[in-house]
């Protein structure tokens, strides 16, 4: 009988995912099975190449009937696993390539989960626009009353929610909301690149001059989540808010970002046009849009968030903290795309 704890980590190659999967294997007696799309396949090898045989490669998707593994794949998963978590990243407000496709993948979670004897935690990734057209302050149970939602993406996240919460008493369930995760990598919110390269900025954050952008440093995530993944889970199901408190306004945030990033570039760099070449040459980067960001930023609502805080600062995590160095953190790795380097 092995002692063995295996994850098993989907989001590949996402930087949630990556971030979880090397800090877990920091620990002794610890085993990976990464979920990868084939076009991803040929990335997870090199990625996976140091760990040797403590981390192995699923070609699969999370949506497909048993992540599209082959049975005795999949049955020894389910035997052997001990942690799931499933880390993929919302896509870009309105770029709905798939608009079930958070629902299809709690349906295989939560299949596998039934079935899995050493199971001690499913961990998942969800987004603040869950909360819809609603507004104010208000407890989890009245997300149920039916609010409206400003795209598909956010109605299947929400969905998706409710189809993992129906086995919350009887899965250790933690669902870790965030905000639109913003940082150095193709796969984040390029949020200083479309400040920087918008042409409108001025006349576009005119129309929401009180907006806190709903924006969370994958910094945050990669403090968080390993950590999270390996601790107890609280009985009943557990909701989380990562983002950080105290966040300015939309005109000042962004007013702190450009002034930062004029800071941090080398004189005489022409910022604009090279934040329009990084957006358009990255194909990850141009699917965002600010005018859409904007558009479909979910409304003033607070769902428990202080309560997130609490829990975390309990347990000894580092606060959710935003100040100077975080902005400049979030700018000087947005900045080395945007300089044409890594």
């Amino acid at each position: 009988m092995t002692s063995e704890r295996r994850a098993f980590i989907t989001g590949f190659p996402g930087a949630a995912a990556t971030r979880v999967a090397t800090d877990y294997l920091s620990e002794p007696d610890t085993v990976v099975s990464l979920l990868v799309d084939k076009p991803d396949a040929a990335g997870a090898e090199q990625f996976c190449a140091p760990y040797g045989e403590r981390i192995e490669i699923l070609v699969g998707s999370p949506t497909r009937i048993d992540f599209g593994l082959a049975g005795t794949y999949y049955m020894r998963l389910a035997d052997t696993v001990s942690l799931i978590a499933c880390l993929d990243l919302p896509h870009p407000p309105g770029d709905n390539q798939d608009e079930h496709r958070h629902r299809k993948a709690a349906r295989e979670i939560l299949e596998l989960a039934q079935i899995a004897p050493n199971l001690e935690h499913v961990m998942v990734l969800s987004h603040f626009d869950v909360s819809g057209s609603a507004s104010g302050n208000f407890a989890e149970r009245d997300l149920d009353v039916g609010q409206g939602f400003p795209d598909p993406g956010a109605q299947d996240r929400f969905a998706a929610e409710r189809i993992y919460r129906r086995f919350c008493d009887t899965i250790p369930l933690t669902v870790v909301r965030t905000g639109w995760v913003v940082g150095g990598g193709n796969d984040l919110c390029p949020l200083v690149q479309m400040l920087l390269s918008a042409d409108d900025l001025e006349s576009q954050i005119s129309k929401h001059p009180e907006l806190v952008l709903r924006i969370t440093p994958i910094e945050q995530i990669e403090a968080v989540l390993p950590r999270l993944l390996t601790m107890p889970p609280t009985r009943g199901g557990l909701t989380l808010h990562l983002a950080p408190a105290k966040l300015s306004p939309l005109p000042e945030l962004a007013a702190d970002i450009i002034r930062a990033a004029h800071k941090l570039a080398p004189a005489g760099f022409q910022l604009e046009s090279g934040a329009k070449r990084s957006m358009t040459n990255n194909p990850q980067s141009h699917r965002w849009s600010l005018r859409e960001l904007l558009k479909r930023q979910p409304h003033r609502v607070n769902l428990s968030s202080l309560f997130s805080e609490r829990y975390l600062e309990q347990r000894d995590f580092a606060p959710l903290s935003w100040g100077d160095e975080a902005l400049e953190t979030l700018v000087s790795r947005a900045l080395e795309e945007v300089l044409g380097f890594r």
